[in-house]
């Protein structure tokens, strides 16, 4: 029987086998055996994405953004919260080991991206106004609790009665 021909039953059933059987091998492999592997994947990638033309980089750049923009919007609150404390760790420690070469070349450009963002920005009166206009579009409906005064959010603090 092909796969072309297979139902969605038996095609999950067979994805699900071999998922099995990789599982079951992966756990009984050694450290060496898990490094060789990763390291004769992590070559394959790199020869083939040596290979690819920019046509076929741009595809696969597209298609990264849209399978992660799907997975974050169907990720819980806490999937997200626990995601984020991975990149937060994973940030924190690869400052910790990295050179001060490399931390000056990172805060090199860093610095090069916010000075073209900002030389991006288009800095004329139409711009001004579009940007003002995005901002109020909603109007000011945030109520002062002392004068009773609507606000736009930006000109309001929450008020704490523990603070006072």
């Amino acid at each position: 029987e092909t796969r072309a021909a297979e139902t969605d039953s038996q095609r999950r059933t067979r994805v699900a086998k071999v998922a099995k059987k990789v599982s079951e091998t992966r756990a009984a492999e050694t450290d060496s055996q898990r490094r060789t592997r990763v390291a004769k994947v992590a070559k394959k990638v790199s020869e083939t994405r040596a290979a690819e033309t920019d046509s076929q980089r741009e595809t696969r750049w597209a298609k990264d953004k849209d399978n992660t923009a799907s997975r974050r919007a169907a990720e819980t609150d806490s999937q997200r919260e626990t995601r984020w404390a991975k990149d937060k760790d994973n940030t924190a420690s690869r400052r910790a080991t990295e050179t001060d070469s490399q931390r000056e070349t990172r805060l090199s450009k860093d610095q090069r991206v916010k000075a073209d963002t900002r030389a991006a920005q288009t800095h004329t009166i139409e711009a001004a106004a579009k940007t003002f206009h995005e901002k109020i579009k909603e109007g000011p409906d945030n109520v002062c609790c002392v004068c009773h005064r609507l606000m736009y959010k930006k000109n309001v603090v929450r008020f704490n009665k523990h603070k006072y």
